[in-house]
């Protein structure tokens, strides 16, 4: 691994700032961040947080191993890289990838996905999705910042689906009520 998202729940309020600043980035209607709201139920209350998700540069991409054109390739630095331009639009990565990270673009009638912004100046330290945060609730950081860090919750929803799998480079810090007695 190298780079990756570090996402705390508690932070983020659901402005949608991060998803909007990918749509404009990429000239696209949907953009690849969508920002989710979810409840849990725990200790017999209601917690409502907010998630946002893009690509999670897996260390084992399904969107990698599962295209038949082979079009994706994974950096050094970690960051996962889709070849648009030769994309046939068969759609095989969309059903490969548990977080619905590559997106079918109508306007252009190709698959393409997050790529941290690497295409601007080649390196991926300001991502316009982190860049656009109000409350700093995202974050790109190098695996050498976030592995040290004591714990990470594992969100029990469908996003984080297949996480033994492929092994997601996204960490979420965990929310002061689900840290109580280790209980997630």
């Amino acid at each position: 691994m190298g780079y990756g998202f570090l996402f705390n729940i508690d932070a983020c309020i659901g402005c949608q700032a991060c998803a909007a600043a990918c749509a404009k980035k990429n000239d696209f209607f949907l953009g690849f961040r969508r920002v989710q709201k979810y409840e849990l139920k725990y200790r017999g209350k209601n917690v409502v947080f907010y998630y946002s998700n893009s690509c999670n540069h897996c260390e084992n991409p399904e969107c990698l191993r599962r295209c038949p054109e082979r079009l994706y390739f994974k950096r050094r630095d970690g960051i996962v890289i889709h070849k648009m331009g030769e994309c046939r639009a068969c759609l095989t990565c969309l059903k490969a990838c548990p977080y619905q990270a590559p997106k079918f673009n109508h306007q252009i009638g190709k698959v393409s996905k997050c790529n941290l912004c690497v295409d601007e100046t080649g390196d991926p330290l300001q991502p316009k999705c982190v860049k656009a945060c109000p409350t700093f609730a995202l974050q790109l950081v190098h695996e050498d910042y976030y592995q040290p860090m004591a714990q990470y919750y594992h969100l029990p929803i469908d996003t984080i689906g297949k996480s033994h799998i492929t092994q997601p480079s996204i960490k979420i810090i965990i929310p002061p009520e689900l840290q109580k007695n280790g209980e997630n």
